[in-house]
């Protein structure tokens, strides 16, 4: 858990063990588009109306009842939403009670401070303690951060792990006069599970 980037970078590195379960035996670059999230990737951003049917989403917005670490207070947007903020530390954490039936993919929608250098090698993630394949995908006014759930039936919570490799403080980069390290601020939590129609 250390600042150490060297670390840290290892972890992210780690996520392509996590690529066989989705794709069999090959190995595929974390930062291209996977056939495993063309189903939420559909269903998040409406192109195809037949995936609800199918498909159930559980929206939780991120405000002060949620179990969590390493995150800043709650701020409102001028949408009234509440959405915080990760970068103080290099780990945030975030846990979700699961339902019986685990959820096959967690969405989080993101804005990060900075969008244009906002990549997947900016953070590694984990569920439960495992590496975790997850895709970046872009929108209007933020970000949508897709991440696999796989295998956690052994467990009734889905703990989601963030290691931060790009935190900015906003004044040394002018971006404003927040002195606080950020990397991105989270408003929304989607939970993505298969109705028993589409199992």
């Amino acid at each position: 858990k250390g600042d150490t980037p060297a670390a840290l970078h290892a972890v992210a590195g780690m996520r392509l063990t996590l690529l066989r379960p989705f794709h069999g035996t090959k190995a595929v670059v974390v930062q291209k588009p996977f056939s495993a999230f063309n189903t939420p990737k559909r269903l998040l951003t409406g192109s195809e109306k037949a995936l609800p049917s199918s498909y159930i989403v559980k929206s939780t917005l991120f405000d002060d009842t949620m179990d969590c670490y390493g995150w800043y207070p709650v701020q409102h947007d001028s949408k009234k939403r509440p959405y915080r903020w990760c970068g103080e530390v290099v780990e945030a954490g975030l846990s979700l009670k699961a339902a019986v039936d685990k959820p096959r993919w967690v969405a989080l929608r993101i804005r990060p401070l900075q969008e244009n250098k906002f990549r997947a090698d900016s953070l590694a993630v984990q569920v439960n303690g495992r590496p975790a394949l997850f895709e970046l995908i872009p929108g209007d006014d933020h970000m949508l951060l897709v991440i696999g759930i796989g295998d956690t039936r052994e467990q009734d919570t889905v703990v989601l792990t963030f290691f931060l490799l790009n935190r900015v403080q906003p004044r040394s980069a002018n971006l404003g006069k927040d002195t606080r390290m950020l990397s991105f601020n989270v408003f929304e939590i989607l939970e993505i599970y298969a109705s028993k129609r589409g199992q």
